[in-house]
């Protein structure tokens, strides 16, 4: 009588312990994030720049084309261009450096690399070309190297194409409203 319990209770356990782990399994699945669906983004990035008694000083406006060479890293190309405003209280920079456009090279590392809400730090070289703007045309007055870092979070929507990026970027060159710091945010489409 005993020896006919013990297979009894090992088979009701087998089907106990295989249906809490098949359920467990499809739970899991259904929660997990999809992959990442794209390797190369294009970034759009329009800011207003506040003067220290917080009145817009101007705009900073970008376009981003990158590349995803793994999970964590991501190597991109950026125009971008700050202009004024006409609101400037600090005029502690010439007039010829109000306006401006920038080149240049990003690399990015995201962490955690696959999850909805990510840090990342950007690091980015670029060469900014100072425009100045007579009654007639807008004339190139001369040009430096800069150099940003940018700290900062991104948010991915739910398939993963679309990521909304907020960072503050602390850079050698001066903006427009005499600073050399800006939060900005910018969204990322993603794609093959």
């Amino acid at each position: 009588m005993r020896n006919a319990r013990l297979p009894f209770t090992l088979a009701l356990f087998l089907i106990f312990f295989h249906c809490t782990t098949y359920s467990q399994a499809n739970r899991k699945q259904e929660k997990r994030i999809p992959l990442f669906t794209g390797k190369y983004l294009i970034g759009i990035q329009f800011n207003p720049l506040f003067t220290k008694d917080y009145k817009t000083a101007g705009y900073i406006a970008g376009i981003r084309y990158g590349y995803k060479i793994s999970e964590p890293v991501t190597l991109a190309a950026e125009a971008s261009g700050y202009f004024l405003n006409g609101h400037i209280s600090d005029l502690s920079q010439s007039s010829e450096e109000y306006s401006g456009l920038s080149l240049g090279a990003i690399g990015r590392y995201s962490s955690p690399a696959r999850k909805r809400v990510q840090g990342f730090l950007e690091l980015s070289p670029l060469y900014h070309m100072y425009l100045k703007d007579s009654t007639a045309t807008v004339q190139y007055s001369g040009g430096t190297f800069a150099f940003y870092v940018a700290p900062g979070f991104s948010l991915f929507s739910r398939n993963r194409k679309f990521s909304f990026d907020l960072y503050y970027k602390i850079s050698t060159q001066t903006f427009s409203n005499s600073r050399h710091t800006i939060v900005a945010y910018k969204l990322n489409y993603h794609f093959k």
